[in-house]
């Protein structure tokens, strides 16, 4: 399980906005639901937004930066909207500018994950995306979905 809270990075080199991720397991002892999370935080847990979520394989866009890993998401909000992002996930912040593909009003954005990991060790990852609402993923990426999906509740505190 996992629970991540949004906030904004200080170092001009890295993007503007940060995630923070904290992970465990509930097999080990940890929390086994979101609202035991949120009881654990002393925060009150809002009203979920359910959501399907399903990656897609494609063959690397021409604009993606160099050692980048490339992912393609589809996020169906229960009676909502279809989202699709396109992330360029990497280990390092990018030292240029990065484009979205051609031919789509996408919507950029960046930001830096942080994971909390097992003895205060922090592991980092720099994403860079290209978002679009949308029932269909671009046809200029050639996607194709994965077999299977996952659901997923998002909370927010209120």
């Amino acid at each position: 399980m996992a629970i991540a809270a949004s906030g904004y990075a200080g170092a001009s080199a890295e993007p503007p906005r940060v995630e923070y991720a904290l992970r465990w397991s509930p097999q080990d002892g940890g929390p086994e639901t979101a609202e035991a999370v949120f009881r654990l935080l002393g925060m009150t847990a809002g009203i979920p937004e359910h959501y399907e979520v399903r990656y897609y394989d494609l063959p690397r866009p021409v604009s993606a930066p160099a050692h980048a890993t490339v992912i393609l998401r589809e996020r169906k909000k229960t009676g909502g909207k279809t989202q699709f992002r396109l992330k360029y996930r990497l280990s390092e912040p990018l030292t240029q500018s990065f484009q979205c593909p051609p031919g789509k009003d996408f919507q950029v954005g960046s930001e830096v994950d942080v994971t909390w990991l097992a003895a205060n060790a922090q592991k980092r990852v720099y994403a860079y995306s290209c978002t679009i609402q949308a029932k269909q993923p671009p046809a200029s990426l050639h996607a194709t979905p994965k077999p299977c999906s996952a659901r997923m509740s998002r909370y927010t505190s209120q």
